[in-house]
Formats: C-alpha cells, sequence, structure tokens
C-alpha cells in the first residue's frame, strides 16, 4: 500500500461539474431520502481525473501497488459514495446502509486510482472505530476514525504491515489488518507475484552482501541498482521493498 501525495490544485474537469452533480444527488434524496443514486461516473472518473491519479500515483493501485499496466484501473471513492456495510469480514447478510458519503462522489481527497479487484473487494466496507461518529454531510470527517487505512494520509507502512516469503501481507494494527481483509490482499495471483519479487529481492541482497570477490564488480553493481530502483516510489510493490531490505539489514550505497 502507498501514500498518495495528490496535487494541490484540483482538476478542472471537477471543479467546473462537481457543483452540479452534487445538485441533482440532493434532488434526489429530497424527493426520497433512501433513493438508489444515480452517480455521474464521467465526472468522477473522467480522463482527465484518471490521468492526475495514475501520475500521482505512480501508476499503481494505492491499496496493492501492482502497476496497471494489463489492467484497465478506474477511478473511485475511499469513503462509499452511495452505502456503507460496517462488517470486516464481509458478512452476505449485512444490508447496506443508506445513504452512503454522496456528498463527497466528486470530493478530490476522495478519489484514488486503484486496481480491478481491489476496487471490487472494497466495494462499500467502511468500518469505522465507534460507528456513531460516522459523518453526515455537513459534519467534520475528523470526527470519525476509519478502520482502513486512507491512502491521502501518511501513514508507516511499517506499523501497520508485515511480509513474508511466501508474499503474504500481514496487518500489524487493526487497521492494517482491516484493509489486507478488506482489499483481499492476499489473493492468490497477487500473493505469488509477491513471492517473485520476493525472491528476487532475496537473491539481490545475497549478492550485494557477498560483494567481491565472490561475484564480478559488474554483478555487485547490477544488484545494488536493482536494490535501489526496487525501492523508488514508481515501482512495483516498492513497499514490500523498502521492508524487505531494510529487515535485511544491508546498506545500499
Amino acid at each position: 500500500m502507498i501514500y498518495v501525495k495528490k496535487p494541490v490544485n484540483v482538476p478542472k474537469h471537477l471543479t467546473k461539474r462537481r457543483k452540479k452533480g452534487l445538485k441533482v444527488l440532493m434532488a434526489a434524496l429530497k424527493a426520497n431520502p433512501l433513493a438508489d443514486l444515480k452517480f455521474d461516473s464521467d465526472i468522477y472518473g473522467d480522463a482527465a481525473v484518471k490521468k492526475v491519479l495514475k501520475k500521482a500515483q505512480k501508476n499503481k493501485c494505492c491499496f496493492c501497488e501492482k502497476k496497471q499496466v494489463d489492467e484497465y484501473g478506474q477511478v473511485e471513492h475511499f469513503r462509499p459514495k452511495g452505502g456503507y456495510l460496517e462488517i470486516v469480514p464481509r458478512d452476505t447478510k449485512e444490508k447496506l446502509s443508506k445513504p452512503g458519503y454522496y456528498w463527497l462522489a466528486y470530493d478530490w481527497q476522495n478519489l484514488f486510482f486503484v486496481c480491478g479487484p481491489c476496487n471490487l473487494n472494497k466495494g462499500n466496507l467502511f468500518p469505522l472505530n465507534d460507528p456513531k461518529q460516522r459523518a453526515k454531510k455537513n459534519s467534520p470527517l475528523t470526527s470519525e476514525k476509519p478502520l482502513i487505512i486512507d491512502p491521502g494520509i501518511n501513514f508507516d507502512f511499517q506499523t501497520h504491515f508485515t511480509f513474508d516469503e511466501s508474499g503474504h501481507i500481514y496487518g500489524q494494527t487493526v487497521y492494517g489488518k482491516n484493509t489486507v481483509e478488506a482489499c483481499q490482499l492476499n489473493r492468490e495471483t497477487l500473493r505469488e507475484e509477491r513471492a517473485c519479487f520476493v525472491k528476487d529481492l532475496k537473491r539481490n541482497v545475497s549478492i550485494a552482501k557477498e560483494g567481491y570477490p565472490r561475484n564480478s564488480r559488474k554483478t555487485v553493481r547490477e544488484a545494488i541498482k536493482y536494490l535501489k530502483d526496487a525501492q523508488d516510489k514508481s515501482s512495483k510493490f516498492s513497499a514490500l521493498a523498502v521492508f524487505y531490505i531494510k529487515n535485511s539489514k544491508i546498506q545500499i550505497i
């Protein structure tokens, strides 16, 4: 998972169309407080909005850190717009509570670039530490404490998560555990990709530690470069790379 530092300037497309979009939602709720609201994906999911988010997130899903090369990727909401579910792991018997955070449907701070599987799995899940503090329109979001980590708020990755060599990610706090569970970050294909990545990290850490003359200077240089590149924020699974290399107690110069 990565911290997403968004540009201060909100995409003009959102600024221009947000007010009108909210007006439509408010009218629908006034007519029926429990209406199934219809959100305009052409506003929050516009190509211009998506482009800015992709750039800010280095073309990675904010939750699983998978590069969106073979997948389309989507612009979606941290706080669910249409309704919310409280229970993690997901309880199929739980009914969707309405309305959701409809007033944030076109809000820049609530939008992120995510892969299809993470978006599908998280869906409307949004548990709080105290459900009674759930924000309503015009009330401050600071009144609530989400039990899923907000990618838009800087957080210490190693406080909340840990990995093993099989590619599993584990939550070390209730926030980390809920995030892993909600987004299904240990789904098989994703875990297998991380496991392969760990093998590459392990091999290159070993070469860098052994140094030369056991390895050629060229091989050592390539291993060090690999480890440096792996930790770059633009790289796939960079948080895992930082975690693994730090715990390998090796200094990359």
